[in-house]
């Protein structure tokens, strides 16, 4: 330890006695006039351990590293072009093309089209007539459609008759479809005029309707039991009189204005029979199996509850 600490004073005065050469050294030097350059450069020792050199070069790590930071930058852009043309792929999916496919189905339509059309076309010498089988939940009322009764009975009573006012499309009244080709409301309201249609036939061959059966069918409501019609008295109670003015018109005289009576009209208290049919069977309860009236069919037998019969009115006015 004692050796140890009398090193130091000599190394201080060693120290000592080297700055006291380089001071004189330096004032040699200055008084000589500038060659001294080599002392003055020494000092660069100095600069060396001042130089951080260490300290740059970690500044261009640091600047470097945002660099790396830019690429990632670059590759997010990238990422949303990706995602366009993504996008896009969606849209190139032309799928609805495919939907578009369905038009296939449109061959099925025109196949039933040109399918139902055949039927239509084949009447034209093939078949005439067939049985139609339904189920029904009673027995049917008489199908000569007057006498009928219940709201069912709509289904095959109009296949042979007809009332004086028919209804086309949406159920509507029209005269193209009906036994008399104009009606008129005359008086206020308090008559109702009738243009029968001329050569309308009978079923049967039992000739042409006249304003005579028009008249007579009507006024069948006055009769005992409304001559076997429930109901029609009723629906009816606002007329007065039904009369044949001439071959061409039959008037209707009402006691009281009736908002309903042209869609009365239309249904089966209007319907038109023959008249002279009628009285030759022997009246209302003979007619309910043996009608003759003016529709597209003729009644040709009635089982109740069992089977109805029609054959083809082939002098139908409408064809």
């Amino acid at each position: 330890m004692l050796r140890g600490l009398t090193t130091y004073p000599r190394l201080f005065k060693t120290g000592l006695l080297l700055l006291g050469l380089m001071g004189a050294a330096s004032l040699l030097a200055v008084a000589c006039g500038g060659e001294a350059v080599e002392p003055t450069a020494a000092p660069a020792p100095t600069t060396a351990p001042a130089a951080p050199a260490p300290t740059t070069a970690p500044a261009a790590t640091a600047t470097a590293k945002p660099a790396a930071t830019t690429a990632p930058a670059a590759t997010a852009t990238a990422k949303p072009a990706a995602t366009v043309a993504a996008t896009t792929a969606p849209t190139a999916t032309a799928r609805p093309a495919a939907t578009t496919a369905p038009a296939a189905t449109k061959a099925p339509v025109a196949t039933a089209t040109s399918a139902a059309a055949g039927p239509t076309a084949a009447p034209a010498g093939s078949q005439y007539g067939g049985t139609l089988n339904f189920a029904y939940f009673r027995a049917p009322t008489p199908p000569d459609g007057y006498q009928s009764s219940g709201g069912f009975e709509g289904f095959f009573i109009w296949t042979n008759n007809e009332s004086v006012l028919g209804r086309g499309v949406g159920s509507t009244v029209n005269t193209n479809e009906s036994l008399a080709t104009k009606w008129e409301v005359l008086d206020d309201g308090l008559r109702i005029r009738l243009h029968v249609r001329k050569g309308v036939q009978f079923q049967g061959g039992l000739g042409e309707m006249t304003t005579e059966d028009v008249a007579w069918s009507f006024n069948r409501w006055f009769e005992q039991g409304a001559a076997g019609c429930g109901g029609c008295a009723s629906a009816m109670r606002a007329v007065k009189s039904v009369a044949a003015v001439d071959k061409d018109v039959v008037d209707i005289s009402m006691t009281r204005l009736d908002a309903n009576y042209i869609i009365k009209l239309t249904g089966r208290e209007a319907i038109v029979h023959s008249k002279k049919h009628w009285t030759a069977i022997g009246g209302a309860d003979a007619h309910k199996s043996k009608p003759i009236g003016t529709g597209a069919y003729k009644l040709t037998e009635w089982q109740p509850g069992t089977v109805i019969k029609y054959e083809r009115h082939y002098d139908w006015w409408q064809g």
